[in-house]
């Protein structure tokens, strides 16, 4: 039967082209993440509320780097948060890792900073940022 050879090589053909076509370069062990981006809160905001979807495939889990006026610093839900304002409008809440909360120490609200963070979501007020860290203060 002729139906049997023809399977017994097309099936690992198959396999072997859809594990080919699945991978990518996070797959790849030692792979370089992508460089943080300069970004303006105010343009990703923009975009989250115009399109959802643009605004997932361009910014969503993206690490980026923001500068802003420190509105506030405080804690939510045990995790430290500071709240800048862009100088074009728009406003960002950035979340830090518990043990990162000590980076905010000193920090007052007018005080220009300079965070690096990765976009998490944003709502009718503001972009959240997660992952965040202080890069400079001026």
């Amino acid at each position: 039967m002729m139906l049997k050879p023809l399977t017994m090589i097309l099936l690992p053909l198959a396999l072997v082209l859809g594990v080919a076509a699945c991978g990518g370069s996070d797959d790849v062990p030692g792979a370089v993440p992508e460089a943080p981006q300069e970004a303006s809160i105010q343009e990703i905001h923009t975009l989250f509320q115009q399109d959802l979807t643009d605004f997932n495939n361009q910014w969503r889990d993206k690490v980026i780097i923001v500068k802003g006026s420190v509105r506030r610093t405080g804690d939510s839900e045990g995790r430290p948060l500071v709240s800048v304002q862009h100088a074009e409008g728009g406003a960002a809440d950035c979340y830090m890792a518990p043990d990162n909360g000590g980076e905010l120490d000193g920090i007052s609200q007018g005080q220009v900073i300079t965070l690096q963070a990765t976009v998490f979501w944003a709502n009718g007020e503001s972009l959240e940022l997660a992952d965040c860290r202080v890069m400079s203060v001026q």
